[in-house]
């Protein structure tokens, strides 16, 4: 039962997977036990279910948080949390869940940068949650708010609401101006969600294309088969499947045909002249006009994963503040295709290229 359940859609088939776990350890524990024993701890294990999964998904029982922090309190619970903590240091509150390529994962991580929050990041090898938890990332968990926000322009819109009004007055006003959503930014939002989309297909059907016989290993490092973030267990999880398994979902459902590329391609171009144009009429400052706001970070890290030569094969590695190691000398590491290479070369010669190169330069690592 608890593998069927990882076949059903839907983020409750991870949770009825890990209730069939708990279910089963109890059935082995008490299995020596009369049935009245057994009925009796029933709601014990239904309750302890209910607490693997929410510490699974990083969402924590309500009150729980405060345990810690009352002195007063001398409970076993309490004690442990704070002996716990005190071994880890106190708990940032945020979690972000992502995994190294995403797109939509760096950009949440440096808006998360920009507006200095107190996160800590959790990776995962892409492909991993969505095959076991049925869910896209990135994802973020507020340990105050007892909150889990999918999807990054809800996590940037989340945080405006949550974080910015805590932030002090000077850098507020910075950051209020930055994540302003007007109705020319949300036309942009929506450009930019289907240019990466386009881009992320385009670059999928060149590099990890089945017809052309998997021209090389770039998905492999790309999706954190060997960085150091990745927790081991994940990583050995993911190399054994990836044969079989995550080397073909990884463009399962990308048409990677000539006719859609071509397509695609024409997409990318025609964003690509509005924001050079857009560029024009700020003096080539940023897409909205003098001061940088988050569509300019949204456009850059639409684009990131795809300019290795500009964001990965540095000193430092500009992509994700340096975060994945195993990203470093990227080209070096993997054969990379010219048709790629090319665009590279022609987009970094273009206004917009040059926007996504000074912002790396001067807003990657720094604070609003």
């Amino acid at each position: 039962v608890a593998l069927t359940s990882l076949t059903s859609t839907g983020d409750k088939s991870w949770v009825a997977f890990l209730t069939c776990v708990v279910w089963t350890c109890h059935s082995l524990a008490i299995s020596r036990f009369s049935a009245s024993a057994t009925l009796a701890l029933a709601p014990l294990v239904c309750v302890l279910a209910w607490a693997v999964c929410r510490f699974s998904s990083g969402v924590y029982p309500a009150g729980q948080k405060y345990l810690a922090s009352d002195g007063s309190n001398r409970s076993l619970l309490a004690r442990l949390q704070r002996a716990d903590g005190a071994a880890r240091g106190p708990a940032p509150r945020f979690r972000l869940v992502a995994h190294p390529v995403t797109t939509y994962g760096e950009k949440v991580r440096w808006i998360l940068d920009l507006l200095a929050a107190d996160y800590e990041e959790h990776d995962v090898p892409a492909g991993v949650s969505a095959l076991l938890r049925r869910r896209t990332i990135p994802w973020l968990v507020d340990a105050v708010g007892d909150a889990r926000i999918n999807n990054s322009t809800e996590i940037i819109c989340y945080l405006g609401a949550v974080h910015v009004p805590l932030m002090p007055a000077e850098s507020r006003a910075r950051a209020e101006a930055f994540l302003r959503r007007t109705p020319e930014a949300m036309r942009w939002e929506a450009k930019l969600q289907a240019m990466g989309t386009d881009a992320l297909g385009w670059a999928y059907s060149l590099i990890h294309n089945p017809a052309n016989g998997f021209p090389s290993d770039a998905i492999k490092l790309l999706w954190g088969a060997s960085d150091p973030t990745i927790p081991v267990l994940d990583r050995l999880f993911f190399r054994a499947a990836w044969p079989l398994v995550f080397r073909w979902i990884a463009t399962l459902g990308i048409d990677c045909s000539a006719g859609t590329q071509k397509v695609r391609m024409a997409r990318l171009q025609s964003v690509l002249d509005e924001v050079d144009a857009a560029l024009a009429r700020s003096g080539n400052m940023y897409i909205q006009g003098p001061t940088l706001t988050y569509v300019d970070i949204d456009f850059a890290a639409m684009w990131a994963p795809w300019l290795p030569a500009t964001t990965m094969s540095t000193a430092p590695t500009k992509f994700a503040n340096g975060r994945f190691t195993s990203l470093g000398r990227f080209l070096e590491k993997v054969p990379w295709p010219e048709e790629m290479a090319r665009f590279e070369r022609e987009l970094m010669a273009r206004p917009c290229g040059q926007l996504i190169r000074r912002v790396y330069a001067e807003f990657r690592g720094a604070k609003l």
